[in-house]
């Protein structure tokens, strides 16, 4: 049971960078198997709940920091909502990298429409980098915690 549950944890590690791998939420399902593959018992429960706690912030953060990073810049959520529909375009068109592309592109483009600036739109793009590379760093650090306390509660037993 620990190698299945490892390899589920490296799979949600990596779907902290993936967009079609829900991440977290697999690092919290492979806790919730090894749990009743080994009977839960006190600290199984305790660390199941830290890890679903730690699991909502590192996810709320992932979509918060890029938000509120342009929320710094006076950017209207219309240019939020072209990054994301090019996104979805661009992960289409090249998979996996291609939203992180799509995004990049239509907050680019959304941001120089509504200023006429490049500059302006340049700073707006790098402001939205920043915040997207600030969540997904939570949400990384969210999933090595909460694979840390998972290794924590083997050894426990």
């Amino acid at each position: 049971m620990i190698i299945v549950t490892s390899l589920l944890m490296v799979i949600g590690l990596l779907g902290v960078f993936i967009p079609v791998l829900p991440g977290l939420f697999l690092i919290v399902l492979a806790g919730v198997l090894y749990g009743w593959a080994t009977d839960f018992g006190l600290i199984g429960s305790i660390v199941l709940g830290v890890m679903i706690v730690m699991a909502v912030l590192g996810t709320a953060a992932g979509y918060v920091m890029p938000h509120k990073r342009m929320a710094e810049t006076g950017a209207p959520r219309s240019t939020i909502l072209a990054g994301l529909i090019l996104g979805v375009v661009g992960f289409f068109v090249v998979p996996i990298i291609g939203f992180l592309i799509g995004v990049i592109a239509g907050v680019l483009l959304a941001e120089k429409s509504r200023t006429g600036d490049w500059s302006t739109a340049r700073s707006s793009t790098r402001t939205l980098l920043v915040g997207f590379g600030l969540g997904k760093l939570f949400e990384l650090t969210a999933g090595l915690a909460m694979v840390g306390l998972w290794v924590g509660w083997v050894f426990s037993q």
